[in-house]
């Protein structure tokens, strides 16, 4: 009986090992994942080994001595604790890498690289749906003047204050940009650009009541806008590049920001 009983606790030590063992492959692999998986995967992964882990109905229940028993549930435990910080972790990193690539730095909007990735879907799902997109570009005016004047530190707070005011101004629908430079984009799921003129008083609006906050200064902040509307069977390029020429059209009228291109 003692030999059996022996017979069965090298089996229990060896299955233990085992699964210790396939823990340590699991984190390899999961280190592996944070390659190219989501954080979803690795939080699958942890769940199945814990549930393993878990089983009372696995080898050596019961045959196992008691400090034994603490001492590899204790190991395990610490185990994939340090699995769940590294999920935790690689989540905070993926957010982070997110911002990087698809938000602007300085003005916290989104970016032209995710602008070019989100707006061949909206296109398709306006294709899909016969509906338009309206393009508005944006321009501040004279801003070179004000880097030159105040400084490149006080051009970007003028970015930043813009970036803002158009935050305020558009709609939960309306996705906006920073498109390059002192340039903005606001895409709409407007029919044309006249179903815009309330954005556009808005952001009239925003800039006075800016200019009054900041009327110490010897400039006025104005905006110069051009709008164009994409409609299936249209070039995108084509469109933006009309939305900018109405833009520089209005630049040229005295910068009205009411002042808009139609289709």
């Amino acid at each position: 009986m003692k030999s059996k009983r022996k017979g069965n606790d090298m089996t229990d030590h060896k299955q233990l090992h085992e699964t210790l063992k396939q823990l340590s492959t699991d984190i390899r692999m999961l280190i592996d994942l944070s390659k190219h998986e989501t954080a979803e995967s690795w939080d699958q992964m942890i769940d199945t080994v814990k549930k393993e882990l878990a089983d009372e109905s696995g080898p050596g229940k019961g045959r196992r001595g008691k400090t034994e028993d603490l001492v590899y549930r204790a190991l395990i435990s610490e185990i994939y604790d340090h699995l769940g910080l590294l999920v935790k972790n690689l989540k905070a990193s993926q957010e982070r890498l997110r911002n990087l690539a698809t938000r602007d730095l300085l003005t916290g909007l989104y970016n032209r690289n995710f602008f070019n990735e989100t707006i061949v879907r909206d296109i398709q799902k306006a294709r899909r749906q016969h509906e338009t997109l309206s393009m508005i570009l944006i321009d501040i005016n004279n801003f070179k003047n004000i880097n030159d004047t105040y400084g490149h530190l006080h051009g970007d707070g003028v970015l930043r204050e813009c970036a803002q005011l158009l935050k305020l101004s558009v709609r939960k629908s309306d996705f906006l940009c920073r498109y390059g430079g002192d340039e903005f984009v606001i895409v709409t799921p407007m029919p044309d650009c006249e179903a815009n003129l309330p954005l556009f008083a808005r952001i009239e609006e925003n800039l006075r009541e800016w200019n009054a906050a900041y009327s110490t200064f010897d400039y006025t902040l104005s905006l110069s806008i051009g709008c164009a509307v994409w409609k299936e069977g249209d070039n995108l390029t084509e469109v933006l590049n009309k939305a900018d020429r109405e833009m520089y059209r209005n630049k040229k009228k005295k910068n009205n920001p009411t002042k808009h291109g139609r289709r």
